[in-house]
């Protein structure tokens, strides 16, 4: 069986860099900027799924409870 390493190709594209010249605080400005949280928040506002409600069990009654991850307790209150 051929084995080839792809270690000559890694270092001659510089993937094996430790520096890849990124500055930390430009990445955050860039990363924290106004239009990536809004975009971050409508792709999750458009993510939420709708149940088939097949054997008409919603709404659901008294106080359910969610299993939610990466979400605040207070983003999540909004959705009640």
């Amino acid at each position: 069986m051929y084995k080839r390493s792809t270690y000559k190709e890694k270092r001659q594209w510089g993937a094996l860099r430790q520096n890849l010249g990124v500055d930390p605080e430009r990445a955050k400005a860039i990363v924290a900027s106004r239009e990536f949280l809004q975009a971050g928040m409508t792709a999750q506002r458009n993510s939420i799924v709708l149940l088939k409600n097949a054997k008409e069990l919603l709404p659901l009654s008294g106080k359910p409870r969610f299993y939610i991850e990466n979400i605040s307790k207070k983003a999540a209150g909004r959705y009640g």
